[in-house]
């Protein structure tokens, strides 16, 4: 091939790539401090265990139990099953280890039950002694809620989404939850609505606590239903970068985001 007409199109490759991003003007640096981020697309009839891919950094997650795959908001999603405690997990590491630092976990998430004491949608919390945070649905408040917690395990920064209220099983909701260390607060924000923000009342901890997606330390408390497209930030995100996101409800993949970023 000419070379000039490789370069050609080489070029007129990435100047299209560029194009999706800047549709509009619009240009977010969502790749910003983003450690973690799991499309969770990987095709799984829940047989044999699926490992799920981390598009962003190095922390695959190990399937327990055989999670399944399913209809997605943005391609395919992880669909947990309670009565078989099926959950995603990850070792403790750098990377996904917080403290008082600044942090974001985001994702989308449709369940299929509500029922019991708690369903966990991500978590970083091996039993109630060692944890870091959770973002979950608690049924005693009929609210999905986010916490820290501090280095003896007690929780020092808790907050519910009121504004959305009680979520409804069979819809999806994009869960936005994050830690501010500098105005020492915790928010949640679900479908781009208003935030809940409360202040925190000590220092959250890290912890070796393994990190998780669909459940807490050996499966406890399982979430049941379909969780994807969860990302990690170590900062907090613009009103601006959450509303892109949310895409009117319609989501964004991984490859969206690196487009659109700078």
């Amino acid at each position: 091939m000419d070379a000039n007409l490789y370069y050609r199109m080489g070029f007129g490759l990435r100047r299209r790539a560029l194009m999706i991003g800047r549709r509009g003007g619009v240009r977010y640096p969502l790749l910003t401090n983003l450690v973690a981020y799991w499309s969770l697309d990987e095709t799984s009839v829940g047989i044999v265990p699926v490992t799920r891919a981390d598009s962003a950094g190095t922390s695959t997650l190990t399937d327990n139990n055989t999670t399944a795959s399913a209809a997605g908001k943005v391609s395919n999603g992880a669909d947990f099953e309670a009565t078989n405690t099926e959950w995603l997990s990850s070792a403790d590491n750098a990377s996904l280890s917080t403290g008082d630092i600044d942090f974001t976990v985001a994702a989308w998430v449709k369940a299929e039950t509500l029922a019991g004491s708690a369903r966990r949608i991500v978590t970083k919390m091996t039993d109630t002694s060692v944890r870091e945070y959770s973002l979950h649905y608690n049924a005693a408040t009929a609210r999905f809620t986010f916490y820290v917690a501090n280095a003896a395990g007690a929780l020092v920064g808790t907050v519910s989404a009121d504004t959305l209220g009680a979520p409804s099983t069979g819809t999806w909701y994009f869960i936005v939850a994050w830690h501010d260390s500098v105005n020492n607060t915790v928010s949640i924000q679900v479908n781009n609505g208003a935030a809940d923000s409360a202040n925190t009342t000590g220092v959250p901890a890290d912890t070796a606590a393994t990190f998780q997606i669909g459940a807490y330390g050996a499966g406890l408390e399982p979430f049941d239903g379909i969780i994807d497209e969860v990302g990690f930030w170590k900062r907090t995100l613009t009103t601006a970068e959450r509303t892109w996101l949310f895409n009117s409800g319609n989501g964004r993949s991984y490859a969206a985001i690196v487009a659109v970023n700078g």
